[in-house]
Formats: structure tokens, C-alpha cells, sequence
């Protein structure tokens, strides 16, 4: 709940970052996706599109059961360690990166995931 308050207050950046992620980029990764505020405003702008979202914390994960009929599938876990399902038209990250020290990333097969096209916003 205070998570959820505290980041309800980002509405209009959610929207912006949703605005930045280009049109043609159909199948998305988010990685750190928490409860899925970024993804609500992604998916008022485009339906078109399928997300797999990983976070650490189940309890976030949890939160997406407002997703309906959107595409999208979730994976409980960290981002360095989880195998990602198939290459990727873009990659997002909102307010998750500064979760990770860069000691956790080294050595990561996922370091150098393969994207479709790179359009990575971070």
C-alpha cells in the first residue's frame, strides 16, 4: 500500500515513458516491473502489445491480477538470473535498476540479452 501511494504520484511520468517506447515495438521486456503502473499507462496507449514483466518480489507480482485481458506474462525473479523467452522489440525499466549493485549483474548470461531491434529506455 505505501509503495503503491508513493508511486501513484509518478502518473504523468508513467505516461511520458509510455509515450517513449516506439510504435513498432510489439513484443516488450520489463524488467523490475513491480506492480505494473508503468505497464497500466503502456497498455492505455497500445493494445497491440505483449509484455513478459520479472520483478523480485511476488507481492508486486501479485498486483497484476487487475491486468484482465492484457498479454502479459509474469516471471518471479531477478533479471541477472531468469532465462527471457525469445528476443525483444524494446526493453523498459522504470524506477528498478538502483535495486542492483553492479557486482550482481557480473557474469550474467543475461548481460548481453538478445533484442530484436535495441531500443532499450532505461
Amino acid at each position: 500500500p505505501e509503495y503503491e501511494a508513493r508511486m501513484t504520484n509518478l502518473g504523468e511520468d508513467y505516461k511520458q515513458f509510455a509515450r517513449a517506447v516506439p510504435q513498432s515495438a510489439k513484443r516488450i521486456l520489463d524488467l523490475g516491473c513491480g506492480t505494473g503502473l508503468e505497464l497500466d499507462a503502456l497498455y492505455n496507449l497500445r493494445a497491440d502489445i505483449s509484455v513478459i514483466g520479472i520483478d523480485l518480489s511476488p507481492d508486486m507480482l501479485d498486483a497484476h491480477e487487475k491486468a484482465g485481458d492484457k498479454d502479459l506474462t509474469l516471471l518471479c525473479g531477478s533479471y541477472f538470473a531468469v532465462p527471457f523467452p525469445g528476443a525483444f522489440d524494446a526493453v523498459i525499466s522504470f524506477e528498478s535498476l538502483h535495486h542492483f549493485l553492479p557486482e550482481k549483474s557480473a557474469g550474467s548470461s543475461n548481460a548481453s540479452m538478445t533484442v530484436s531491434r535495441l531500443a532499450a529506455y532505461l
